[in-house]
């Protein structure tokens, strides 16, 4: 048996009940784990809203399920304005009760089903209590904007009744993968462009493939001054040439964790350009296996213009793998993630540059209601692109319900978004809700992860990752981002090497931070070592 966590804080607020002809002040709580709630998205709404929507919820877009009104005027303070927050319930496949709403319908006149609840901002927006005046603008409100989100509720509810989302859960039947093809006569491979245009430049400037080794004088090792000396030498002389050393220090970072390079892109600017160059040599590696040179240029150009985004496997392996991924350990699949509206243009692409085997894949369930459609594109190497295209214009609803943490981290045009950093940097992966599929637990085995089935494995406090609170997209906090500022192959044709830096598509660090969804991956802790767990004291169970 569980224990119920308290909440710490409740507010007023007007709910329009659907079995009451007149509206009545509750008390609304704040999620757990907040004393405060500062905006609508902290506060647990669901207790008075009832719908499917929240039932076994891990990931709600608070925007589909809400309508903000700024700027009402006080009526003895003109000069002041307030604003309310509308709540009323998102719509599914059935409606929670089979009666009206009978206050809205008395008021407004609404065919309305399911409660309706308001709450009260203050100037600065954060949440405040609201008075007996408040409650004929409130009602006044209600009338005036009760056609819109009548229309938005039932705008997502065509769009989540779509047969695609509704799939069954099963596993698609993939070709196995036979990977690029090489020689096998003892033949040496042909010349990478990269490494033909190395070649031409030493055999036009009469230079040896490998540069010497510098001549470096022996230090003065005589008194404890000299030995002083020649410590100071050696940290502030010959390691600033190491460092200095583009090259020495890719040799370096590519030995090294994400959470290490990330750590290290802090120190300056030099260490930022070290890092930014060993990113984008990390993610060039592995896409590379799928795309060629021009093609690679063209596809994050797609990418920037769709407002999508590479996720899975492809994500995984960049911000928790620190060594040279092997041909066991490479990804099998590159997975694009784009919003609704941007998979035709997709589908068309892949088809133009050879990945013209296609096939749908049925939809897990842990996506259903955040993925539309999803289809597999082979090409005849067996290497395969999968596009997910989700149900609204934000991919976040569908990355948060990925089937364990390790997955909720992304790769854009410009950044990359960890959704769970203090985990990742641990290597650990915690299952949410739902059961992953085989080849995800897979790809967590060959990148020696450890795989939590809860919280309660972890040893250590939950934190970010506890599941009985939820998190929010809101100004990113608690996100892992990094800016690895972009591919092009133009520029790295100019410096001589595999990668370059572009500046395109649209800042989805900014259009991340301006989403109001909440997630979380369970419903309740048994981590005895959280401070929200639920489980009982050896006291209370005698």
């Amino acid at each position: 048996m569980l224990l119920h966590v308290p909440y710490a804080r409740f507010y007023r607020a007007l709910l329009f009940h659907e079995s009451h002809e007149t509206s009545v002040v509750v008390s609304v709580p704040a999620d757990i784990g907040l004393t405060r709630a500062l905006a609508a998205d902290e506060l647990a709404v669901e207790v008075w809203i009832k719908s499917e929507y929240f039932k076994d919820a891990h990931v709600l877009n608070v925007a589909q399920y809400s309508l903000h009104v700024e700027h009402v005027p006080c009526p003895d303070r003109p000069c002041l304005s307030r604003s309310f927050t509308i709540f009323f319930s998102p719509r599914g496949q059935n409606y929670v009760g089979t009666e009206i709403n009978a206050c809205l319908n008395a008021v407004a006149d609404e065919m309305w089903y399911g409660n309706v609840l308001v709450i009260k901002h203050n100037v600065a927006g954060e949440i405040i209590n609201i008075d007996e005046d408040d409650i004929s603008i409130i009602e006044g409100l209600v009338i005036k904007y009760s056609s819109q989100f009548t229309l938005l509720s039932a705008f997502y509810k065509r769009l989540f009744s779509h047969p695609y989302s509704l799939s069954p859960m099963s596993l698609s039947t993939t070709p196995v993968r036979v990977g690029r093809t090489f020689r096998i006569d003892g033949n040496p491979p042909e010349p990478t462009p990269r490494r033909s245009r190395h070649q031409r430049f030493l055999d036009t400037f009469e230079l040896s493939d490998r540069s010497p080794s510098p001549e470096l004088e022996l230090p003065d090792l005589s008194s404890a001054r000299a030995v002083f000396h020649a410590r100071q030498t050696i940290l502030f002389g010959n390691t600033a040439l190491v460092y200095a050393s583009a090259e020495c220090m890719a040799r370096i970072l590519s030995h090294c964790s994400f959470a290490t390079i990330v750590a290290f892109s802090h120190v300056d600017d030099i260490a930022h350009e070290h890092a930014c160059a060993a990113i984008r040599t990390r993610i060039t590696k592995i896409v590379r296996h799928f795309l060629s040179a021009p093609e690679r240029e063209k596809f994050f150009d797609m990418l920037g213009q769709s407002n999508g985004g590479l996720c899975g496997s492809v994500a995984m392996s960049v911000v928790t793998t620190g060594l040279v991924l092997g041909e066991r350990e490479r990804p099998r699949d590159l997975n694009v993630l784009v919003p609704l509206g941007e998979a035709r243009d997709w589908h068309a692409y892949l088809i133009s540059i050879g990945y013209d085997f296609e096939e749908k894949v049925a939809i897990h369930e842990a996506f259903h209601g955040k993925v539309l459609t999803m289809r597999h594109f082979y090409n005849e190497e067996a290497l395969s692109i999968t596009v997910s295209q989700t149900t609204t214009r934000s991919i976040l609803p569908a990355l948060l319900s990925s089937t364990v943490t390790s997955q909720m981290s992304i790769i854009t045009t410009r950044h990359i978004f960890c959704f769970y950093p203090e985990l990742t940097s641990r290597l650990v992966s915690v299952r949410g809700m739902h059961q992953p599929l085989p080849g995800t637990e897979l790809d967590i085995m060959l990148r020696e992860l450890k795989l939590c089935d809860s919280t309660k494995d972890l040893g250590f406090s939950c934190g970010e990752a506890c599941p009985a609170i939820w998190r929010r997209t809101r100004d990113l906090k608690g996100v892992g981002v990094f800016d690895w500022e972009g591919y092009s192959t133009r520029l790295s044709e100019q410096s001589g090497n595999d990668v370059g830096v572009v500046h395109r598509g649209t800042d989805m660090l900014k259009a991340f931070a301006d989403t109001r969804i909440k997630w979380r991956i369970g419903q309740k802790c048994i981590n005895p070592l959280c401070t929200f767990n639920s489980l009982l004291s050896p006291r209370e169970v005698l």
